[in-house]
């Protein structure tokens, strides 16, 4: 084969030459010199070839055909068809992210193809992309879809503004980062907010309880102490009331709110909290009044 590629180059007969190249594994020099011979091979079914032959080569000479400078050589959406007719997951996301870094909007579609085989192949991979905050464009409500089905609850809540789909998943408490929880409840209105606690404490209340009552409290001007005390006594929950209550006690000057306390108290059987607050609370002679 090597003297046979000799005889090719002097003889200039480039499509040999360049199956030469990629005969002896020199795929290095396919494209210097198909620039040299002013030769435009079919790319694509080229790099099928150096594919099967050598995968990690491949992928190589897959990325230098799409950043050639006068622009791409082949199409983008072909060369992840060749890497996908072998399987070849890594090698695709690979090639893809490199091609994809300027995020552009008219890559909107591969951006989804990307994420798309990675979340049915490899999650975490798709999990890693996602958060890296890469990409602006793809399909976000198929990306939700795809992130629910693989288990990556918050990257499906991150897609989504269906108050459908973020009720079922914002139930899912032990998977959520209980950081990332209470901020995402400052992206939400008022009305999505309770909807959403109500949903948690509904699905789950014995998962869920204490995240609703961290949430309950860092939004609790927010949201409201009458609205809150109506939805945890919604579910009979003494213990989400006592806790949640005895947060803002302190500084709440809504007599309602030590009176509830002092209730939620008492059926906790925390006696020693009864006696401070009837004792130190001014709030509860108005209340009475």
């Amino acid at each position: 084969m090597q003297l046979a590629l000799a005889i090719y180059l002097r003889a200039n007969i480039p499509q040999k030459v360049v199956a030469g190249y990629a005969e002896t594994g020199q795929f290095d020099q396919i494209l210097p010199y198909a620039k040299q011979a002013g030769y435009q091979p079919d790319f694509t079914q080229l790099l099928q070839h150096i594919v099967r032959v050598n995968p990690e080569k491949g992928a190589e000479f897959a990325t230098q055909l799409a950043n050639e400078e006068g622009g791409p050589l082949v199409d983008v959406d072909r060369v992840v068809d060749v890497f996908m007719s072998q399987n070849m997951i890594q090698q695709a996301t690979a090639f893809l992210l490199d091609a994809l870094k300027e995020n552009k909007p008219e890559q909107a579609q591969l951006q989804t193809r990307l994420l798309e085989m990675n979340l049915i192949n490899a999650p975490q991979v798709a999990d890693a992309i996602l958060g890296n905050e890469m990409f602006s464009y793809y399909d976000k409500p198929r990306i939700a879809q795809l992130c629910e089905n693989a288990q990556l609850y918050q990257r499906a809540l991150e897609n989504t503004d269906d108050p459908a789909v973020i009720k079922r998943n914002i139930v899912r408490t032990d998977k959520l980062n209980q950081e990332w929880l209470l901020n995402y409840f400052g992206r939400l209105s008022v009305e999505q907010s309770l909807d959403c606690l109500n949903e948690m404490l509904k699905v789950n209340i014995r998962q869920n309880l204490q995240s609703v009552v961290q949430i309950a409290t860092k939004f609790s001007d927010l949201l409201g102490p009458t609205q809150l005390i109506e939805l945890l006594e919604k579910y009979r929950t003494a213990e989400g009331l006592y806790y949640y209550l005895g947060s803002i006690v302190n500084l709440s000057e809504d007599p309602e709110v030590h009176f509830k306390y002092i209730e939620a108290a008492t059926k906790m059987q925390q006696f020693t909290e009864v006696e401070r607050i009837c004792r130190d609370s001014s709030k509860l002679y108005f209340l009475f009044l």
